[in-house]
């Protein structure tokens, strides 16, 4: 596995490290597992026929709960090694009770304020202010939820079940699969360096994450110094946990800087038809020249009833949008509708909302 590269160019840049993780994509894989995005939905269909159904029923289980997995990747942050699977697992296994909650829970108090609490609700709930200047109503709420209620009344049980999932998956498919990711994650190190080398690095930062600005730290009071970048084939785009002066970024290793040009691109092409479709007299034209292309500018005027000068101005959006196209005549001009181009849209709609990339046929 490579070692940790390292860019210092300025003050936030010389915090930030890449760092590639076996512990993370296996926890990543198992939450794919258990509730695929469309990227992953056919390795799921054939992971699942090749794991032992007694496996797949525990991971329904416990990856159904803590938000598909998410928070149990906290159990994580502390690790050295993060190509050392099997000592991670004894790691778990050899925390303390109150240590184990303190990861699985958030992190929301430290640690020595966990090991006075009782591990019960009406305890675990008295430390939400340690973490924030004020009660928090969401976090509140989610630590009520049924995983999190069960967890608490057989914290040992649920480890002792994770532990085994953990180990029976490592042992019987992932040791073998981990290594067909390693290029890739080692790929995206060198892409992204040479990405953030040329970009400014909050920017950087938010366009991995879509959150324009680094979240503050909890409990309050500690300052970010620590921002680690982990490429993951199973990541969907910008995982983030942080807590105690750290971010941990998980980001998606496939979602190259060539697919995030293509998106952007895909956004001004999607936003300039749009523009030009959300106008009634837009759309009145653009059936009146597909239905007739003989048409011209005072005939189109006419049958809209609207002045030249703003039928030019709307017949001026619609060919900037590439949806007509001029065809000089002798006397006036004629438009055409681009019918490829209408039918571009719900493409590029999907292909945008899917993180796909331009369609062969664009004319971007």
């Amino acid at each position: 596995m490579s070692p940790l590269v390292r860019t210092e160019t300025d003050e936030l840049r010389s915090i930030i490290t890449f760092q590639t993780s076996s512990i993370y994509e296996m926890m990543l894989s198992l939450a794919a597992l258990h509730s695929p995005s469309p990227r992953h939905d056919e390795w799921a269909k054939r992971a699942r026929t090749d794991l032992p159904d007694q496996l797949l029923s525990e991971v329904d289980f416990l990856y159904g709960n803590f938000e598909n997995g998410m928070l149990l990747m906290e159990l994580g942050v502390d690790y050295p090694d993060h190509h050392d699977i099997p000592g991670f697992l004894s790691y778990v296994e050899e925390m303390s009770t109150s240590r184990f909650l303190f990861y699985v829970l958030g992190r929301l108090a430290p640690p020595e304020e966990m090991e006075k609490l009782e591990p019960n609700l009406k305890s675990l709930l008295s430390i939400v202010p340690l973490a924030f200047a004020e009660g928090c109503p969401k976090t509140e709420a989610r630590l009520r939820e049924g995983g999190f209620v069960d967890l608490l009344a057989d914290p040992e049980g649920y480890r002792a079940r994770m532990v085994r999932l953990w180990r029976l998956y490592h042992e019987t498919y992932f040791a073998d699969a981990v290594n067909s990711y390693v290029d890739l994650w080692e790929a995206s190190v060198r892409e992204k360096s040479r990405a953030l080398s040329n970009q400014n690095s909050l920017e950087f930062l938010g366009k991995l994450t879509n959150h324009p600005e680094l979240p503050e730290q909890i409990p309050q009071g500690y300052a970010t110094e620590r921002i680690l970048l982990v490429p993951s084939y199973f990541a969907r785009r910008g995982l983030m946990f942080y807590g105690y002066g750290a971010v941990t970024i998980i980001y998606d290793c496939k979602f190259t800087e060539q697919r995030r040009q293509q998106l952007e691109l895909l956004e001004d092409e999607i936003v300039a038809m749009g523009k030009a479709l959300t106008d009634q007299t837009r759309l009145r034209l653009l059936r009146l020249i597909a239905q007739d292309p003989q048409l011209y500018g005072r005939q189109l005027s006419k049958q809209c009833g609207v002045s030249q000068p703003s039928v030019s101005r709307h017949l001026s959006i619609l060919k900037d949008a590439g949806l007509i196209e001029e065809r000089p005549e002798s006397n006036h001009i004629t438009y055409q509708v681009v019918r490829q181009r209408v039918e571009e849209l719900s493409p590029y709609l999907l292909a945008y909302l899917y993180d796909g990339g331009l369609p062969s046929d664009s004319h971007a």
